[in-house]
């Protein structure tokens, strides 16, 4: 019985902990871009954005509205939520964005109907 302790901790734990600290530096360089992307980036007022599909409103992952926007050529899912005032936009509806245009992509940080 006194090995019960050390056998959870080096056969459960110990791998549970390095998997997820692997997942975090996985993730985390695209953090990192992002901010990059809204310090570096000049202002841009109305750059037009495809709406290629809008998700259905449910509270899982933190996001109440979820969106597959395109963007010369590029597809990215985003979370629209307080970014959009009143009803959210249709599929293949073009809409105005408002944010930081950089190298490293377009940070979003307001969207409105043309």
């Amino acid at each position: 019985m006194q090995h019960s302790n050390w056998a959870k901790r080096w056969f459960v734990a110990f791998p549970l902990f390095s998997a997820a600290f692997a997942g975090l530096l996985t993730i985390a360089p695209l953090g990192w871009i992002a901010l990059l992307g809204a310090s570096t980036g000049t202002a841009v007022d109305h750059v037009q954005v495809g709406v290629v599909s809008i998700g259905e409103a449910s509270r899982s992952r933190g996001c109440d509205l979820r969106a597959d926007l395109e963007f010369r050529g590029t597809r990215a899912k985003i979370c629209m939520e307080g970014l959009f005032p009143g009803p959210p936009p249709r599929a293949r509806e073009t809409v105005m964005v408002a944010g930081r245009l950089s190298y490293f992509g377009l940070y979003i940080e307001r969207i409105e109907r043309q």
